[in-house]
């Protein structure tokens, strides 16, 4: 439950970071802004498949310990 809460708020955060961003290169006062928001909006996409790998891992660990309490 706590990876996919952590999952869809990265989500979330992401879409207005993306959004926040673009709406910042309508004016060339905030582009540079706008660019920032898309560096840390692009961070954020390297950190969802991130998310699911520590969770997949985690699983897996859980699993592996349920086995040997059943040997």
């Amino acid at each position: 439950m706590y990876y996919k809460a952590l999952y869809q708020l990265n989500d979330v955060v992401l879409g207005l970071v993306f959004l926040i961003g673009s709406f910042l290169f309508f004016s060339d006062s905030t582009v540079f802004s706008g660019t920032v928001l898309f560096v840390i909006g692009s961070i954020q996409m390297t950190i969802r498949p991130l998310i699911a790998f520590f969770h997949d891992l985690h699983l897996a660990r859980y699993h592996q310990k349920q086995q040997k309490l059943n040997k």
